[in-house]
Parts: C-alpha cells; structure tokens; sequence
C-alpha cells in the first residue's frame, strides 16, 4: 500500500474563493465566480507519488475545468525548492498558516483569478484557473530543523532528494498526464478553446522540473506534443519540423538550483528537433521565448553554496550564475513612466504595463516593463518605475530559451521570489511568452502604448 501523504490524507483538489475560503472538492468551475480551483501532487523522497490518486484527481479538476467554461483554463504549475513544502491548514481562515511559499503560490492564483474576473464582466473571455501546487519535502527536518542558519547544511541531502525526484518516473508520468489534460481535445464537445499551461519551478524544483522536461522532450513518443486541433485565440504558435503542435506554453525556472548543462541540453534537443516560436498577430511579430531561467544577482544560494557543494566540480554553474547561456539583461532605467489607472472592472489588486516592443519585427525584441514602486493603495495613484528586458546583441537571432539575472532590488535573495514586484514581473514574463492576455480583449492588445 502506498505511503498516506503526510499533509492530504483524504482530500487534494480544493476551490477557494478570492477571500480565502476554502472547499474541499472542486466546487463550481465559473469565471467570474472569484474563485479558482487548486490541486496539490506530493512525492516522496525516493521520488514515488505519496499519493498515487492525487494525480488522477488532478487531471479530473482540469478536464471539469476546460469543459465547465467555455473560455477553457489557466493551468498553472509549480514545484516548490529547498527549506519548503506543502504544508497547509485549510481550516485556518486567516490564510496564513502552512508554508510561505504554498501561501503566496495560493496568492497568486486569486491574482490570476481576479484578472480573469475582470476580463470575464468586460470582454466575456475570462478563463478557470486551476493551480498544481508539486510538493516534495523540501525542508530542513530533525535535528537539522532546529539549527537556525546551520539548518543549510540540509543542502547536500535535499539535492539529492531533488535529483531523485527529478529522474524518477513519477514525475515524469504527472508531467505527461497534465500536458494531454490540458492540450488534448476535450471529450463530448464540438466546442475546442485552446488552454494554456505554465510550468514553475523554484531553486531545487527548477532542477527537478528542467530535468523531467528534459526528459520528456527527448522520449521517443514525444509526450510533451499533442495535436492542433483547438482553436489559439492569441496568435502564437508552436512547430516542430514547421507542424503545429499543442505544446507547454512556457517554463519558467526562478533562482535554478539545476546544472546549467541540463538547460544547454534542452535548448541543444529543442534546436535539433527544429522547433520553433511565433507571436504573429495584428502589428506583434517576434519569437517567444519557451523555456525561461531568472535568477537574482544577490543569489548567494545558486552561486555560492551550490557551487561549494559541487566539490571537485567547483568550476559548475547553474543557469543564472553561467555567463555563457545568458541571452538578455534586465535593467532599471531613467525612462519616465506614463502608467494610468488601470480603469474599468477593478478589484484592487498590484498591476504592471508592458510596453510595445521594440524595435519591431525583429525576432528577439527588447521590452518595457513598469513595475510597482510599492504594493498598492486604493486611495493613492500608483507609481511605476521602468525595466528594461533587452537581448544581448542585436536581436536578429531568435532564442528559444531567454536566460538572465534580475536586480536585486526585484529579488533579493534565493527566497524572494513572491514579493509584490517579482510577482508581477513573473506575471508580465508570462505575457511576453505568449500564453495570458491579462486584462486586454486579445493577446496583442497586452502591450500597451505610451
């Protein structure tokens, strides 16, 4: 018999409402309902599910998803990293109980939730979202536990862990279940919108994440491709040997714990195997990117201890601390923002702009993005400041995987990754990749003029 997990005894898809409400089960599956639908998979240290029916109820929630709303899903996942885990009181109605990192993931779906909300009262096109929290014991335990800052000595096992995980088939099959949940046609039904599906992984759950998809990429059967037959409401496009295929829409890895050379090894598959990304669209004309990997310059835990723990291997790097794989930079300028009041719909929530890019037609264009100065207050307009997303060179090369370090200002140490200003900068990478539209009525129309 398999292991009972040690948070979700009985119960691991939830819907909670915008205000934190949480119902065991999936609830209602409406837009504009203010609420989403989260899904919780665990894994044991040997790599095995701690639930097996965690998955089967995963993939259950999306496919109710995409059938119950004619707009389909948002599907988002994410592995969590080092010093985390999937622990979480739903019985606690301040919200604030459990894992810091399981919080703000739950936090960032009532963003998500509440954008499509306002897309749904205006432009009757919001989508269901649905969160896939991957939980592994990722947290200092024992004696460990109590140690204060000695309590990174956890690093060496819980890499391990993380490798493990990362290899083993248990992943891999979630992995593969989630991308035919999302992409394939659903059963029954004449009516085929295309969902998107965003992939996650932090510090040591990028290693496990960048892994599997690795992996996957590479299998004979090609998994991670499922037919085009739905029809894509944003005007970008996937190919491999210039077919369309239904395909992950992005993966992101924030402060990647994961050897470089398993990202050169998956930009090295995706060239090989000749895929390609497009973002043609009304005056839109680039190529977004698949695979993203963001680390914050003040990562001391990626570029030092990492590194300290690779023994004789000491001249490794991961993704972010690798000059060699770095396509673009992300900087703060002195460009004077002209962000207004979002107006319309509104139920408060932090926002960012993102600016036309420039110049146009080039295939790796740069992009403006305005960020926050501070969260937001009802009463008081919001300041913004500018970054700058630009390529390393001219641009005229498109680059299936973007690579960089963000200021510390954004992210400031390997945990930093759900502040106000590093979520929306997540939220506006996710853009550019091509698969939300935030509040705009279709996809080109997320880039806003000055």
């Amino acid at each position: 018999m398999p292991t009972p997990s040690p948070f979700f005894p009985s119960e691991s898809v939830f819907t909670v409402d915008a205000d934190g409400t949480v119902f065991a089960g999936q609830q209602r599956s409406n837009p504009n309902d203010q609420s989403y639908d989260l899904s919780v998979i665990e894994f044991l240290d040997d790599g095995s599910f701690a639930e097996p029916a965690q998955l089967e109820r995963t993939l259950n929630a999306i496919e109710k998803a995409r059938t119950d709303n004619p707009n389909g899903a948002l599907v988002l996942l994410f592995i969590h990293g080092w010093h985390h885990n999937a622990a979480w009181d739903i019985n606690d109605s301040s919200g604030k109980s459990g894992d810091t990192h399981f919080r703000s993931f739950r936090e960032i779906l009532r963003h998500l939730t509440l954008r499509e909300a306002e897309r749904y009262f205006q432009h009757a096109s919001g989508r269901r979202i649905v969160g896939i929290y991957l939980g592994w014991s990722g947290a200092a335990d024992g004696w460990l536990a109590g140690l204060g800052p000695l309590k990174n000595l956890s690093f060496w096992d819980r890499y391990e862990t993380a490798e493990n995980i990362g290899k083993e088939d248990s992943l891999r099959k979630a992995l593969q279940g989630i991308v035919a949940a999302v992409k394939d046609p659903l059963k029954n039904t004449a009516v085929q919108t295309e969902s998107p599906l965003i992939l996650i992984g932090h510090s040591m759950g990028a290693l496990m994440l960048e892994s599997a998809f690795l992996s996957l990429l590479r299998a004979k059967d090609q998994p991670l491709l499922r037919p085009q037959r739905s029809s894509n409401d944003r005007g970008v496009t996937i190919q491999r040997n210039g077919q369309s295929f239904c395909f992950p829409d992005v993966l992101i890895a924030l402060n990647s714990a994961a050897d470089s050379r398993i990202a050169q090894e998956i930009l090295l598959t995706l060239k090989d195997q000749k895929f390609s990304k497009k973002a043609a669209v009304n005056q839109l004309d680039y190529s977004p990117p698949m695979l993203i990997s963001a680390t914050s310059e003040a990562d001391s835990a990626t570029g030092q201890i990492w590194r300290l723990a690779q023994g004789i291997n000491f001249r490794r790097r991961t993704d972010g601390h690798d000059d060699s794989l770095f396509t673009h930079s992300l900087e703060r300028t002195n460009h004077p923002c002209s962000c207004k009041s979002i107006g319309g719909v509104d139920f408060g929530q932090d926002w960012h702009c993102l600016r036309p890019p420039y110049p146009s037609g080039m295939p790796t264009p740069s992009f403006a993005i305005d960020l926050p100065v501070r969260k937001r207050e009802r009463d008081v307009e919001d300041q913004h400041e500018r970054y700058e997303l630009c390529p390393l060179g001219e641009g005229t090369s498109d680059h299936l995987a973007w690579v960089f370090q963000v200021p510390e200002e954004i992210i400031n140490d390997h945990n930093d990754i759900f502040n106000f200003k590093s979520t929306l900068l997540v939220l506006a990478l996710i853009q550019i990749s091509g698969a939300t539209m935030s509040l705009a009525e279709d996809w080109s129309r997320n880039f806003e003029p000055e």
